[in-house]
């Protein structure tokens, strides 16, 4: 109810046109009683005008509760898309990684020693350069 209440409000206050066109067609006024809303005051006789609500929800309520029944099944086939395309970047990642390592192409460090090494051995090259961040790297 909510959903269709929240709409009727908007349509009021944005489209009484619409509001108007419902009415004419249901022989109903206002949403949930007939003075909730109403798009124009009828001049019938009140005991022969229902509300909007119950006639709404008896045309409408089996189409919208399977729409609501897709639109989650489509949120949990990307759900699983999602995790599928992590779990493939996750193998391809590891696999690319082995690949390297067993090449020779990549050495990564192990450990943070093992890393600080690998730091400092291209500046050997360049002492004058990289002077600064062995200092920055030892302390």
């Amino acid at each position: 109810m909510d959903q269709l209440q929240l709409s009727w409000q908007a349509a009021y206050k944005d489209n009484l046109f619409i509001l108007k066109n419902i009415q004419n067609q249901w022989d109903c006024q206002g949403f949930s009683t007939i003075l909730d809303h109403p798009a124009y005051i009828s001049t019938m006789n009140v005991d022969d005008i229902n509300a909007c609500y119950p006639i709404l929800s008896e045309i409408f309520g089996s189409t919208i509760f399977l729409w609501g029944i897709g639109l989650w099944v489509v949120k949990i086939v990307q759900i699983i898309g999602l995790f599928a395309c992590y779990a493939l970047y996750i193998h391809v990642h590891y696999e690319s990684e082995q690949f390297d390592e067993e090449n020779g192409d990549i050495q990564l460090p192990e450990e943070e020693e093992n890393m600080l090494e690998h730091q400092i051995k291209p500046c050997i090259l360049l002492q004058s350069a990289c002077h600064s961040q062995m200092k920055k790297l030892t302390e």
